[in-house]
């Protein structure tokens, strides 16, 4: 396509970033395809084209746009730092790291930026470097309220309330209406167990002025929290009072709305009038998968209720027996990745809630080809679960039996995803997302694979790095080399496929077995 003189270019690009103020994403759209589509787009254009594609929920878009604006990336370090904050926001924390270390370094004396490279750095998992990031800028200035705010959080995220605790002090005698240092100040109280102090740093919060929707936010999230301890202290009138207050503060915020479902769920255990916030919450923010699994477990607690009721007006004699029953008719959606492969290897499957994780690993085993030759584990919110047999005389201590607990168990408590790791040698980690659960089909069995993409590594192949070794000597038909791993010819592996249809009739076979065991 013909483009336009440089000035015109500039013009434009500011039309783009000014939509993208106004978060008028659609109007932004058609300003930056006019960039993209040409065959010269440079880093602003790629940059306002990953910003919108997220805003939109195009994940994958933004994604290849934050790559293509990589490749175009001169030395400006501004750019440098929006680069760092697109990738951490599309969930490629790693990625991000190297930009936002950088940019922190290039931004010296400037304080303020330095502590928002730091609360980001904590954001996206990587504490170290936030809490190294806040004490450079308390070493330069110790009067720094939100320094001593994010050196507070890190230890709250380590659950070392004591110095959680001396930290948000430090943060509020230097800003006494600091409503988040209040705010998490109560939040560790109430997690010592010290309600009544608790309340009063969240009533504070309440009751400052609210000019702008981030005090909104903050005296939504403080009336949550003082729900949780009213009810923790036997008040739950006034917690249901405080919890409906709060949804009519909540707006579209998937934060305040989730945690309002949540505290239904899990503190009133009243699934049904969690559900709504809880839809809610997921469909504003369909990438959290601590939301995905949440609103999954909510939706199978409704569909139980229902279903005790149902047989309860049919025959009242066997009540009790039918509310007591199993979990046979729950399923969960898993969609199991290999960590730090890129394109990436997956599958997607159906799995009954009765499973325990000696199961899962027969079926990730089956759908991605491994031939259990190797010690595995699971890890759950830290609890690793393994194959007993293989524990005695190899000195592994902690674990627990993972044919003693069910899918069931580790979705309440596991936060919508955990791990599993194959061969500690090669160090296979798999990470387990639970997307939603679901009720079985008459006439279906289960396990059953859904979808999938690439074939897995070959075993033994030495991890990631012999992975990418084997897929570079195929690319360059380098036979040898290929021998090398797993002795056979280029040709007989395509890294590429996945055969659907085997993995599914591997895991009838499997099924079959168990139940005719």
């Amino acid at each position: 396509m013909n483009r336009r003189s440089n000035d015109d270019d500039g013009s434009a690009l500011k039309k783009g970033f000014d939509a993208i103020a106004r978060q008028s994403w659609f109007e932004a759209e058609d300003v930056f395809a006019d960039f993209v589509d040409s065959d010269d787009a440079g880093v602003g254009a790629w940059l306002g084209w990953a910003i919108v594609q997220q805003n939109l929920g195009f994940r994958d878009e933004a994604a290849s746009a934050v790559r293509q604006a990589l490749a175009a990336l001169a030395d400006d370090e501004l750019e440098i730092q929006v680069l760092g904050e697109l990738y951490a926001s599309i969930g490629l924390e790693q990625d991000a790291l190297p930009f936002l270390l950088r940019a922190a370094d290039s931004a010296c004396g400037d304080l303020n930026e330095l502590e928002r490279i730091a609360g980001l750095m904590l954001k996206i998992g990587y504490v170290r470097w936030g809490v190294d990031i806040a004490e450079r800028v308390l070493g330069a200035d110790p009067d720094r309220p939100e320094a001593w705010l994010i050196l507070g959080l890190s230890s709250f995220i380590d659950s070392d309330w004591d110095e959680a605790i001396k930290a948000f002090e430090e943060c509020i005698m230097r800003e006494p209406d600091h409503a988040m240092a209040h705010l998490s100040l109560g939040t560790v109280k109430l997690e010592q167990n010290l309600p009544e102090q608790a309340l009063e740093h969240f009533d504070f919060v309440i009751s400052l002025p609210r000019e702008d929707e981030e005090d909104t936010r903050y005296a939504c999230s403080a009336m949550i929290r003082r729900a949780k301890a009213l009810l923790s202290i036997g008040r739950r009138e006034e917690a249901m009072d405080a919890i409906t207050t709060a949804s009519g503060m909540a707006g579209d915020s998937p934060t305040a709305l989730f945690d309002i479902g949540f505290f239904l769920l899990d503190d009133l255990k009243s699934a049904d009038e969690a559900l709504p916030f809880l839809q809610r919450a997921a469909t504003l923010d369909p990438y959290d998968p601590f939301k995905q699994a949440t609103l999954a477990h909510a939706q199978l607690e409704v569909e139980k209720g229902s279903s005790v009721q149902e047989r309860c007006r049919h025959d009242d004699e066997d009540t009790h027996s039918e509310s007591a029953s199993s979990n046979a008719d729950d399923l969960y959606q898993l969609r199991i990745e290999l960590a730090g492969i890129r394109p990436p290897i997956w599958r997607r499957v159906l799995v009954p809630a009765s499973f325990t994780l000696g199961q899962l690993h027969w079926v990730i085993q089956t759908v991605f080809g491994w031939h259990d030759a190797h010690m595995h584990d699971f890890k759950v919110r830290g609890t690793r679960y393994s194959r007993v047999a293989d524990l005695e005389g190899v000195g592994l201590s902690g674990m627990c039996d993972e044919a003693k607990i069910s899918l069931e168990s580790v979705v309440a408590d596991c936060g919508g995803e955990f791990t599993y790791t194959y061969d500690f040698g090669d160090m296979w980690v798999h990470r387990i997302t639970i997307e939603k659960g679901l009720k079985r089909v008459p006439g279906q069995r289960y396990p059953t694979c859904l979808a999938g993409r690439r074939a897995s590594p070959p075993e033994d192949i030495g991890g990631v790095f012999g992975y990418t070794d084997l897929l570079d000597a195929i690319c360059h038909h380098d036979e040898d080399r290929v021998r090398e791993y797993f002795g056979r010819r280029a040709e007989d592996y395509d890294p590429e496929r996945f055969d659907i249809e085997q993995a599914d009739a591997l895991l009838k076979e499997l099924a079959q077995g168990w139940a005719n065991h």
